[in-house]
Protein backbone atom coordinates (compact mmCIF):
# COMPACT_ATOMS: atom_id res chain seq x y z
CA UNK A 1 0.00 0.00 0.00
CA UNK A 2 3.03 2.28 0.86
CA UNK A 3 4.42 1.94 -2.75
CA UNK A 4 0.70 2.85 -4.11
CA UNK A 5 0.60 5.79 -1.87
CA UNK A 6 3.97 7.03 -3.47
CA UNK A 7 3.33 6.18 -7.40
CA UNK A 8 -0.15 8.50 -6.89
CA UNK A 9 1.78 11.19 -5.43
CA UNK A 10 4.21 11.25 -7.82
CA UNK A 11 1.77 11.17 -10.19
CA UNK A 12 -0.12 13.99 -9.03
CA UNK A 13 2.83 16.59 -8.37
CA UNK A 14 3.97 15.59 -11.97
CA UNK A 15 0.34 17.19 -12.83
CA UNK A 16 0.74 20.14 -10.62
CA UNK A 17 4.10 20.88 -12.59
CA UNK A 18 2.42 21.30 -15.67
CA UNK A 19 -1.00 22.78 -14.24
CA UNK A 20 1.78 25.72 -12.87
CA UNK A 21 3.36 26.43 -16.08
CA UNK A 22 6.65 24.88 -16.04
CA UNK A 23 8.69 26.24 -19.28
CA UNK A 24 9.82 22.68 -20.41
CA UNK A 25 6.32 20.25 -21.20
CA UNK A 26 7.81 16.09 -19.46
CA UNK A 27 6.90 13.23 -21.83
CA UNK A 28 7.15 9.25 -21.07
CA UNK A 29 5.64 9.63 -17.57
CA UNK A 30 3.20 7.13 -16.68
CA UNK A 31 0.21 7.32 -14.65
CA UNK A 32 -2.57 4.60 -13.19
CA UNK A 33 -4.95 5.86 -10.45
CA UNK A 34 -8.15 3.55 -9.27
CA UNK A 35 -11.14 4.97 -7.80
CA UNK A 36 -11.02 2.06 -5.65
CA UNK A 37 -8.29 -0.34 -4.66
CA UNK A 38 -9.73 -2.30 -0.81
CA UNK A 39 -11.32 -6.02 -1.45
CA UNK A 40 -14.44 -5.99 -3.35
CA UNK A 41 -16.96 -8.41 -1.49
CA UNK A 42 -20.00 -9.73 -2.29
CA UNK A 43 -22.41 -11.92 -0.73
CA UNK A 44 -23.64 -15.45 -1.54
CA UNK A 45 -26.19 -14.25 -4.12
CA UNK A 46 -23.32 -12.43 -6.30
CA UNK A 47 -23.77 -8.71 -7.45
CA UNK A 48 -21.75 -5.61 -10.06
CA UNK A 49 -19.03 -3.41 -8.52
CA UNK A 50 -17.96 -0.22 -10.76
CA UNK A 51 -14.84 0.64 -10.67
CA UNK A 52 -13.01 4.27 -12.34
CA UNK A 53 -9.64 3.64 -14.08
CA UNK A 54 -7.39 7.40 -14.70
CA UNK A 55 -5.06 7.13 -17.47
CA UNK A 56 -3.35 8.27 -20.23
CA UNK A 57 -2.90 5.06 -22.14
CA UNK A 58 -6.05 4.08 -23.83
CA UNK A 59 -4.88 0.14 -23.98
CA UNK A 60 -5.35 -0.47 -20.55
CA UNK A 61 -6.39 -3.64 -19.37
CA UNK A 62 -8.41 -4.95 -16.47
CA UNK A 63 -8.59 -9.40 -15.91
CA UNK A 64 -9.62 -11.39 -13.46
CA UNK A 65 -7.63 -14.03 -12.63
CA UNK A 66 -10.72 -16.57 -11.77
CA UNK A 67 -13.45 -17.96 -14.19
CA UNK A 68 -16.39 -17.05 -11.69
CA UNK A 69 -15.32 -13.45 -11.27
CA UNK A 70 -16.76 -11.66 -14.80
CA UNK A 71 -15.37 -8.30 -15.82
CA UNK A 72 -16.66 -5.80 -18.16
CA UNK A 73 -14.15 -3.43 -19.26
CA UNK A 74 -15.28 -0.16 -20.62
CA UNK A 75 -13.71 3.68 -21.57
CA UNK A 76 -12.76 4.63 -18.55
CA UNK A 77 -13.53 2.04 -16.51
CA UNK A 78 -14.95 -1.79 -15.42
CA UNK A 79 -17.31 -3.73 -13.58
CA UNK A 80 -16.68 -6.61 -11.28
CA UNK A 81 -19.66 -9.10 -11.08
CA UNK A 82 -20.41 -12.43 -9.87
CA UNK A 83 -23.26 -14.72 -10.09
CA UNK A 84 -24.06 -16.80 -6.87
CA UNK A 85 -21.76 -18.94 -5.17
CA UNK A 86 -22.90 -22.70 -5.54
CA UNK A 87 -19.92 -24.12 -2.83
CA UNK A 88 -20.08 -24.42 0.65
CA UNK A 89 -16.46 -22.30 0.71
CA UNK A 90 -15.20 -18.44 0.48
CA UNK A 91 -14.10 -18.07 -2.77
CA UNK A 92 -11.32 -15.22 -3.62
CA UNK A 93 -9.42 -13.93 -6.48
CA UNK A 94 -8.06 -10.88 -8.28
CA UNK A 95 -8.81 -8.51 -10.94
CA UNK A 96 -5.03 -7.13 -12.54
CA UNK A 97 -5.40 -4.00 -13.69
CA UNK A 98 -2.39 -2.95 -16.40
CA UNK A 99 -1.66 0.05 -17.99
CA UNK A 100 1.61 0.18 -19.81
CA UNK A 101 3.98 -1.21 -17.26
CA UNK A 102 2.23 -0.23 -14.41
CA UNK A 103 -0.31 -2.74 -12.44
CA UNK A 104 -2.77 -2.67 -10.00
CA UNK A 105 -4.87 -5.82 -8.12
CA UNK A 106 -7.85 -5.95 -6.78
CA UNK A 107 -8.81 -8.81 -4.37
CA UNK A 108 -12.03 -10.09 -5.06
CA UNK A 109 -13.35 -12.30 -2.23
CA UNK A 110 -17.45 -13.83 -2.42
CA UNK A 111 -19.00 -15.51 0.45
CA UNK A 112 -19.94 -19.62 0.51
CA UNK A 113 -23.68 -20.34 0.61
CA UNK A 114 -25.20 -19.15 3.55
CA UNK A 115 -27.31 -22.45 4.35
CA UNK A 116 -26.04 -25.77 5.38
CA UNK A 117 -27.52 -27.93 2.28
CA UNK A 118 -27.64 -26.58 -1.10
CA UNK A 119 -29.50 -28.63 -3.96
CA UNK A 120 -29.02 -27.98 -7.52
CA UNK A 121 -32.74 -27.46 -8.65
CA UNK A 122 -35.83 -26.82 -6.36
CA UNK A 123 -38.52 -27.72 -9.26
CA UNK A 124 -38.22 -30.90 -11.82
CA UNK A 125 -40.93 -30.85 -15.08
CA UNK A 126 -41.15 -33.74 -17.15
CA UNK A 127 -42.75 -34.79 -19.66
CA UNK A 128 -44.97 -37.88 -19.98
CA UNK A 129 -41.85 -40.62 -20.83
CA UNK A 130 -38.81 -42.33 -18.37
CA UNK A 131 -36.28 -40.37 -17.61
CA UNK A 132 -33.61 -39.93 -15.01
CA UNK A 133 -32.32 -36.34 -13.77
CA UNK A 134 -28.84 -35.74 -12.11
CA UNK A 135 -28.99 -33.17 -9.26
CA UNK A 136 -25.25 -31.64 -7.09
CA UNK A 137 -26.36 -32.11 -3.44
CA UNK A 138 -23.79 -30.40 -1.10
CA UNK A 139 -23.62 -30.07 2.64
CA UNK A 140 -20.67 -27.87 5.08
CA UNK A 141 -20.82 -30.78 7.17
CA UNK A 142 -20.97 -33.70 4.01
CA UNK A 143 -23.87 -35.50 5.57
CA UNK A 144 -27.20 -35.65 3.79
CA UNK A 145 -30.12 -37.85 2.63
CA UNK A 146 -32.76 -38.32 1.07
CA UNK A 147 -36.42 -39.24 2.06
CA UNK A 148 -37.36 -42.81 2.02
CA UNK A 149 -41.20 -43.09 1.65
CA UNK A 150 -41.26 -41.88 -2.20
CA UNK A 151 -43.66 -42.88 -4.87
CA UNK A 152 -43.31 -46.15 -6.73
CA UNK A 153 -42.64 -43.89 -10.03
CA UNK A 154 -39.43 -42.27 -8.28
CA UNK A 155 -36.58 -43.97 -7.47
CA UNK A 156 -34.04 -41.79 -5.26
CA UNK A 157 -29.85 -43.40 -5.79
CA UNK A 158 -27.50 -41.18 -3.49
CA UNK A 159 -23.65 -40.73 -4.88
CA UNK A 160 -22.56 -39.39 -1.45
CA UNK A 161 -18.71 -39.10 -2.75
CA UNK A 162 -19.42 -37.04 -5.99
CA UNK A 163 -21.82 -35.05 -4.31
CA UNK A 164 -24.54 -36.43 -6.78
CA UNK A 165 -28.32 -37.65 -6.09
CA UNK A 166 -29.60 -39.25 -9.45
CA UNK A 167 -33.57 -39.27 -9.84
CA UNK A 168 -35.26 -41.92 -11.95
CA UNK A 169 -38.50 -41.32 -13.07
CA UNK A 170 -40.91 -43.81 -14.62
CA UNK A 171 -43.60 -42.97 -17.54
CA UNK A 172 -46.69 -41.55 -16.57
CA UNK A 173 -49.39 -43.96 -18.31
CA UNK A 174 -52.08 -42.13 -16.79
CA UNK A 175 -54.17 -38.66 -18.59
CA UNK A 176 -53.86 -37.36 -15.11
CA UNK A 177 -50.62 -35.40 -14.25
CA UNK A 178 -48.79 -36.53 -11.25
CA UNK A 179 -46.88 -34.66 -8.59
CA UNK A 180 -44.07 -35.29 -5.15
CA UNK A 181 -42.26 -33.08 -3.28
CA UNK A 182 -39.23 -34.92 -2.59
CA UNK A 183 -37.54 -34.03 0.35
CA UNK A 184 -33.58 -33.07 1.08
CA UNK A 185 -32.40 -33.40 4.70
CA UNK A 186 -29.22 -32.28 5.71
CA UNK A 187 -27.61 -31.72 9.64
CA UNK A 188 -30.00 -28.75 10.61
CA UNK A 189 -32.10 -28.00 6.90
CA UNK A 190 -33.95 -29.49 4.85
CA UNK A 191 -34.64 -28.44 0.81
CA UNK A 192 -37.53 -29.94 -0.85
CA UNK A 193 -38.00 -30.45 -4.81
CA UNK A 194 -41.14 -30.05 -6.44
CA UNK A 195 -41.42 -32.50 -9.11
CA UNK A 196 -44.42 -32.52 -11.62
CA UNK A 197 -44.74 -34.66 -14.47
CA UNK A 198 -47.14 -34.37 -17.62
CA UNK A 199 -50.03 -36.88 -18.31
CA UNK A 200 -49.89 -39.07 -21.19
CA UNK A 201 -50.17 -37.80 -24.23
CA UNK A 202 -53.56 -38.28 -25.89
CA UNK A 203 -54.20 -35.49 -27.95
CA UNK A 204 -52.11 -32.92 -29.91
CA UNK A 205 -51.14 -30.91 -32.85
CA UNK A 206 -48.56 -30.74 -35.16
CA UNK A 207 -46.89 -27.55 -35.36
CA UNK A 208 -48.34 -24.97 -37.33
CA UNK A 209 -46.90 -22.33 -38.08
CA UNK A 210 -47.05 -21.13 -41.49
CA UNK A 211 -43.49 -21.23 -43.77
CA UNK A 212 -41.95 -23.33 -40.88
CA UNK A 213 -39.03 -25.43 -41.77
CA UNK A 214 -37.66 -28.46 -41.72
CA UNK A 215 -35.57 -27.88 -39.38
CA UNK A 216 -38.22 -25.67 -37.20
CA UNK A 217 -40.82 -28.66 -37.72
CA UNK A 218 -37.92 -31.48 -36.41
CA UNK A 219 -36.68 -29.63 -33.54
CA UNK A 220 -40.34 -29.05 -32.55
CA UNK A 221 -41.27 -32.90 -32.70
CA UNK A 222 -38.02 -34.28 -30.88
CA UNK A 223 -38.81 -31.58 -28.70
CA UNK A 224 -41.50 -33.79 -27.65
CA UNK A 225 -39.86 -36.56 -27.82
CA UNK A 226 -41.26 -37.47 -31.88
CA UNK A 227 -39.41 -40.35 -33.22
CA UNK A 228 -38.45 -39.68 -37.39
CA UNK A 229 -39.79 -42.43 -38.81
CA UNK A 230 -39.39 -41.54 -42.73
CA UNK A 231 -37.66 -38.51 -44.46
CA UNK A 232 -38.82 -38.47 -48.04
CA UNK A 233 -37.91 -34.82 -48.70
CA UNK A 234 -34.47 -35.20 -49.98
CA UNK A 235 -32.41 -32.08 -50.82
CA UNK A 236 -36.10 -30.14 -51.91
CA UNK A 237 -39.09 -30.15 -50.14
CA UNK A 238 -41.16 -33.54 -49.86
CA UNK A 239 -42.44 -35.18 -46.76
CA UNK A 240 -41.60 -35.70 -42.96
CA UNK A 241 -43.08 -38.40 -41.41
CA UNK A 242 -43.02 -38.93 -37.00
CA UNK A 243 -44.13 -41.43 -34.33
CA UNK A 244 -45.66 -39.64 -31.34
CA UNK A 245 -45.80 -40.52 -28.32
CA UNK A 246 -49.69 -40.64 -28.21
CA UNK A 247 -51.22 -44.28 -28.97
CA UNK A 248 -54.17 -42.53 -30.43
CA UNK A 249 -52.71 -39.67 -32.85
CA UNK A 250 -49.40 -41.64 -33.65
CA UNK A 251 -48.65 -40.53 -36.82
CA UNK A 252 -47.79 -36.87 -38.46
CA UNK A 253 -46.82 -35.90 -41.62
CA UNK A 254 -45.41 -32.64 -42.59
CA UNK A 255 -45.31 -31.63 -46.66
CA UNK A 256 -42.63 -28.91 -47.85
CA UNK A 257 -42.21 -27.43 -51.05
CA UNK A 258 -39.62 -26.83 -52.79
CA UNK A 259 -38.05 -24.25 -50.56
CA UNK A 260 -38.40 -26.34 -47.74
CA UNK A 261 -41.26 -24.26 -46.21
CA UNK A 262 -44.16 -26.25 -44.47
CA UNK A 263 -47.35 -26.57 -46.61
CA UNK A 264 -49.32 -28.77 -44.86
CA UNK A 265 -49.73 -31.63 -41.99
CA UNK A 266 -51.63 -34.76 -41.88
CA UNK A 267 -52.27 -36.07 -38.26
CA UNK A 268 -53.82 -39.90 -37.95
CA UNK A 269 -55.32 -41.71 -36.23
CA UNK A 270 -55.39 -45.15 -35.37
CA UNK A 271 -59.76 -45.48 -34.44
CA UNK A 272 -62.24 -42.97 -36.16
CA UNK A 273 -63.52 -42.22 -32.67
CA UNK A 274 -60.98 -40.19 -32.11
CA UNK A 275 -61.19 -37.04 -34.06
CA UNK A 276 -64.53 -36.99 -34.47
CA UNK A 277 -65.51 -37.15 -30.28
CA UNK A 278 -66.26 -34.11 -28.85
CA UNK A 279 -62.85 -34.17 -26.94
CA UNK A 280 -61.12 -33.70 -29.84
CA UNK A 281 -63.29 -30.89 -31.00
CA UNK A 282 -62.91 -29.33 -27.77
CA UNK A 283 -59.18 -29.64 -28.47
CA UNK A 284 -59.39 -27.75 -31.50
CA UNK A 285 -61.66 -24.91 -30.44
CA UNK A 286 -58.85 -24.56 -27.22
CA UNK A 287 -56.03 -24.54 -29.55
CA UNK A 288 -58.19 -21.11 -31.47
CA UNK A 289 -60.02 -22.97 -34.07
CA UNK A 290 -63.59 -22.32 -35.39
CA UNK A 291 -66.06 -24.86 -36.95
CA UNK A 292 -67.34 -24.43 -39.77
CA UNK A 293 -69.66 -27.50 -40.83
CA UNK A 294 -69.58 -30.95 -41.05
CA UNK A 295 -71.17 -33.11 -44.62
CA UNK A 296 -70.87 -36.67 -42.98
CA UNK A 297 -67.98 -37.06 -44.96
CA UNK A 298 -65.73 -34.27 -43.71
CA UNK A 299 -65.86 -32.12 -40.76
CA UNK A 300 -64.02 -28.62 -41.11
CA UNK A 301 -62.32 -26.15 -38.46
CA UNK A 302 -60.38 -22.97 -38.96
CA UNK A 303 -58.10 -20.81 -37.22
CA UNK A 304 -56.69 -17.15 -38.35
CA UNK A 305 -52.99 -16.47 -37.09
CA UNK A 306 -49.94 -14.23 -38.67
CA UNK A 307 -46.82 -14.50 -39.64
CA UNK A 308 -45.17 -11.03 -39.42
CA UNK A 309 -47.28 -8.51 -41.85
CA UNK A 310 -48.85 -11.95 -43.73
CA UNK A 311 -52.56 -12.79 -42.84
CA UNK A 312 -53.13 -16.97 -42.49
CA UNK A 313 -55.97 -19.51 -41.93
CA UNK A 314 -55.31 -22.81 -40.93
CA UNK A 315 -57.96 -24.78 -42.51
CA UNK A 316 -58.55 -28.54 -40.23
CA UNK A 317 -60.60 -31.16 -42.73
CA UNK A 318 -61.16 -33.62 -40.40
CA UNK A 319 -61.93 -36.49 -42.99
CA UNK A 320 -63.63 -39.23 -42.35
CA UNK A 321 -66.03 -42.51 -43.89
CA UNK A 322 -68.63 -44.02 -41.98
CA UNK A 323 -67.89 -46.80 -44.81
CA UNK A 324 -64.46 -47.51 -44.18
CA UNK A 325 -63.48 -45.83 -40.82
CA UNK A 326 -59.77 -47.62 -40.32
CA UNK A 327 -58.95 -45.55 -43.81
CA UNK A 328 -59.99 -42.78 -43.85
CA UNK A 329 -58.60 -41.47 -40.00
CA UNK A 330 -57.23 -38.31 -40.73
CA UNK A 331 -56.86 -34.47 -39.89
CA UNK A 332 -55.24 -32.35 -42.97
CA UNK A 333 -54.05 -28.79 -41.85
CA UNK A 334 -53.06 -26.46 -44.40
CA UNK A 335 -51.93 -23.01 -44.99
CA UNK A 336 -54.15 -20.42 -46.60
CA UNK A 337 -52.31 -17.41 -47.29
CA UNK A 338 -54.66 -14.33 -46.37
CA UNK A 339 -55.90 -11.62 -48.94
CA UNK A 340 -54.41 -8.19 -48.61
CA UNK A 341 -57.01 -5.00 -48.99
CA UNK A 342 -60.29 -4.74 -49.08
CA UNK A 343 -61.88 -7.01 -51.97
CA UNK A 344 -65.80 -5.21 -52.25
CA UNK A 345 -68.25 -7.87 -53.26
CA UNK A 346 -72.22 -8.15 -54.23
CA UNK A 347 -74.74 -7.05 -51.99
CA UNK A 348 -76.65 -10.43 -52.17
CA UNK A 349 -75.51 -14.10 -54.02
CA UNK A 350 -76.08 -13.86 -57.88
CA UNK A 351 -77.59 -16.96 -58.27
CA UNK A 352 -79.42 -16.41 -61.51
CA UNK A 353 -82.88 -17.53 -61.65
CA UNK A 354 -81.89 -19.53 -58.63
CA UNK A 355 -84.46 -22.18 -58.83
CA UNK A 356 -84.45 -25.93 -59.82
CA UNK A 357 -88.15 -26.74 -59.96
CA UNK A 358 -88.38 -24.29 -63.65
CA UNK A 359 -88.63 -25.42 -66.95
CA UNK A 360 -86.83 -24.01 -70.13
CA UNK A 361 -89.64 -21.95 -70.67
CA UNK A 362 -89.60 -20.47 -67.24
CA UNK A 363 -85.80 -19.75 -67.80
CA UNK A 364 -86.73 -17.95 -70.68
CA UNK A 365 -89.28 -15.60 -69.18
CA UNK A 366 -87.16 -14.78 -66.36
CA UNK A 367 -83.73 -14.39 -68.82
CA UNK A 368 -86.52 -11.72 -70.51
CA UNK A 369 -86.55 -9.45 -67.42
CA UNK A 370 -83.09 -9.84 -66.69
CA UNK A 371 -81.27 -8.67 -69.78
CA UNK A 372 -80.23 -11.94 -71.03
CA UNK A 373 -80.01 -12.42 -75.04
CA UNK A 374 -80.00 -16.10 -76.21
CA UNK A 375 -76.18 -16.61 -77.95
CA UNK A 376 -76.38 -20.64 -77.91
CA UNK A 377 -78.96 -23.04 -77.65
CA UNK A 378 -78.71 -27.05 -78.11
CA UNK A 379 -82.27 -28.70 -77.87
CA UNK A 380 -80.94 -32.13 -78.69
CA UNK A 381 -84.04 -34.48 -77.50
CA UNK A 382 -81.83 -37.28 -78.30
CA UNK A 383 -79.40 -36.08 -75.97
CA UNK A 384 -79.52 -36.22 -72.28
CA UNK A 385 -79.46 -32.61 -71.85
CA UNK A 386 -80.22 -29.66 -73.19
CA UNK A 387 -78.59 -26.54 -72.87
CA UNK A 388 -78.90 -22.59 -73.41
CA UNK A 389 -76.25 -20.37 -73.33
CA UNK A 390 -77.72 -16.50 -72.38
CA UNK A 391 -75.62 -13.69 -72.91
CA UNK A 392 -75.60 -10.51 -70.52
CA UNK A 393 -74.45 -7.36 -71.23
CA UNK A 394 -74.74 -5.15 -67.75
CA UNK A 395 -71.31 -5.36 -67.10
CA UNK A 396 -71.04 -7.83 -64.68
CA UNK A 397 -72.40 -11.43 -65.68
CA UNK A 398 -70.64 -12.67 -69.24
CA UNK A 399 -73.16 -15.34 -69.40
CA UNK A 400 -75.15 -17.80 -67.98
CA UNK A 401 -75.47 -21.14 -69.13
CA UNK A 402 -78.66 -23.44 -68.33
CA UNK A 403 -78.57 -27.12 -68.62
CA UNK A 404 -81.82 -29.09 -68.62
CA UNK A 405 -82.63 -33.32 -68.22
CA UNK A 406 -84.63 -34.02 -71.47
CA UNK A 407 -86.49 -36.78 -70.05
CA UNK A 408 -87.57 -34.68 -67.21
CA UNK A 409 -87.57 -31.49 -68.82
CA UNK A 410 -86.33 -29.39 -65.28
CA UNK A 411 -83.07 -27.63 -64.91
CA UNK A 412 -80.80 -29.73 -63.75
CA UNK A 413 -77.13 -26.98 -63.25
CA UNK A 414 -76.61 -23.59 -64.19
CA UNK A 415 -73.19 -22.09 -64.67
CA UNK A 416 -73.12 -18.16 -64.81
CA UNK A 417 -69.94 -16.51 -65.82
CA UNK A 418 -68.52 -13.60 -64.40
CA UNK A 419 -66.37 -10.47 -65.88
CA UNK A 420 -64.66 -9.49 -62.32
CA UNK A 421 -62.86 -12.02 -60.37
CA UNK A 422 -62.00 -9.67 -57.91
CA UNK A 423 -65.85 -9.59 -56.37
CA UNK A 424 -64.98 -13.21 -55.77
CA UNK A 425 -61.74 -14.51 -55.44
CA UNK A 426 -57.71 -12.68 -54.29
CA UNK A 427 -54.60 -14.41 -55.60
CA UNK A 428 -52.12 -15.07 -53.14
CA UNK A 429 -49.37 -16.54 -55.78
CA UNK A 430 -49.17 -16.29 -59.15
CA UNK A 431 -51.97 -18.77 -60.92
CA UNK A 432 -53.83 -19.53 -57.63
CA UNK A 433 -57.26 -18.42 -56.72
CA UNK A 434 -58.91 -18.46 -52.96
CA UNK A 435 -62.40 -16.85 -52.21
CA UNK A 436 -62.27 -13.40 -50.51
CA UNK A 437 -63.33 -12.73 -46.79
CA UNK A 438 -65.66 -10.51 -48.44
CA UNK A 439 -67.76 -13.05 -50.11
CA UNK A 440 -67.12 -15.81 -48.01
CA UNK A 441 -68.94 -13.43 -45.59
CA UNK A 442 -72.24 -13.00 -47.86
CA UNK A 443 -71.67 -17.09 -48.29
CA UNK A 444 -72.45 -17.19 -44.71
CA UNK A 445 -75.34 -14.10 -44.63
CA UNK A 446 -76.92 -16.23 -46.94
CA UNK A 447 -77.34 -19.77 -45.63
CA UNK A 448 -74.47 -21.21 -47.49
CA UNK A 449 -71.99 -22.72 -44.28
CA UNK A 450 -72.29 -26.80 -44.91
CA UNK A 451 -68.81 -27.55 -47.04
CA UNK A 452 -68.24 -30.40 -48.85
CA UNK A 453 -65.45 -32.15 -50.66
CA UNK A 454 -65.59 -33.52 -53.89
CA UNK A 455 -62.09 -34.91 -54.48
CA UNK A 456 -62.89 -36.31 -57.86
CA UNK A 457 -63.66 -33.40 -59.25
CA UNK A 458 -60.46 -31.52 -59.59
CA UNK A 459 -62.35 -28.03 -61.55
CA UNK A 460 -64.53 -27.27 -58.55
CA UNK A 461 -63.08 -29.84 -55.11
CA UNK A 462 -65.22 -27.28 -52.93
CA UNK A 463 -68.77 -26.94 -52.46
CA UNK A 464 -70.56 -24.68 -50.27
CA UNK A 465 -74.54 -26.04 -49.72
CA UNK A 466 -77.77 -24.73 -48.81
CA UNK A 467 -80.02 -27.31 -48.22
CA UNK A 468 -82.85 -25.25 -46.64
CA UNK A 469 -82.78 -23.71 -50.16
CA UNK A 470 -81.49 -27.10 -51.84
CA UNK A 471 -78.71 -25.13 -53.61
CA UNK A 472 -75.03 -26.16 -53.56
CA UNK A 473 -72.29 -23.37 -55.31
CA UNK A 474 -68.58 -24.11 -56.31
CA UNK A 475 -66.34 -21.55 -57.62
CA UNK A 476 -63.34 -21.77 -59.72
CA UNK A 477 -61.43 -18.74 -62.45
CA UNK A 478 -61.36 -20.08 -65.66
CA UNK A 479 -60.32 -19.30 -69.20
CA UNK A 480 -62.81 -20.45 -72.00
CA UNK A 481 -62.45 -19.77 -75.89
CA UNK A 482 -65.76 -19.17 -76.23
CA UNK A 483 -66.48 -17.02 -73.27
CA UNK A 484 -64.87 -13.25 -73.00
CA UNK A 485 -62.06 -14.44 -75.27
CA UNK A 486 -60.56 -16.71 -73.20
CA UNK A 487 -59.89 -13.56 -70.71
CA UNK A 488 -59.97 -14.90 -67.12
CA UNK A 489 -63.89 -15.22 -65.80
CA UNK A 490 -65.07 -16.28 -62.52
CA UNK A 491 -66.73 -19.11 -62.83
CA UNK A 492 -69.72 -20.21 -60.53
CA UNK A 493 -71.33 -23.73 -60.92
CA UNK A 494 -75.13 -23.78 -59.30
CA UNK A 495 -76.88 -27.77 -59.02
CA UNK A 496 -79.30 -29.25 -56.83
CA UNK A 497 -79.24 -30.90 -53.60
CA UNK A 498 -81.50 -32.64 -51.53
CA UNK A 499 -84.10 -30.03 -49.40
CA UNK A 500 -83.93 -30.22 -45.46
Amino acid sequence: MKTQLLRRAAALAFSGLILGGCQKELTGVEALELSEYQTITFDQTGGQKEITVTTGNPGWTAAPNADWIKVNQLSHSFTVSTEANPTTKTRSGEVVVRSGSLTERIPVEQAPMSDELFVSAEKINLDQSAQEVVLSVKSRSGDWSVEENLPDWIKATRVLDEDRLNLSFSANNTEAERSHKVFIHGKEVVREIEVTQAPKLVLLLPLLMPEATTDEVRAFEEGRKSKLQEDAGYLYGGSHTYVTLSDELRVIKYTFDKSKELVEAQLVSDELKTITSEKFAEFLESNGFKYIGDNTVEMVYVKKMKKGDTAYEVVANITYSMANPNFYSKVLFRFVKGQRGAHPTFNSLPLGIGRFDVTMNDVAAWESTHGGKVDELNTDKDATFSYIFYNVFDHIYVTRRYIFHNQKDVLGQMDIFFYDVNKFFYSPEEGKYLLTNEFKELLTKEGFTDIQRVDNNPQFPTFYNNPARGIAVAFRVGQYDEINDAIPVAHMLVVPIQKK
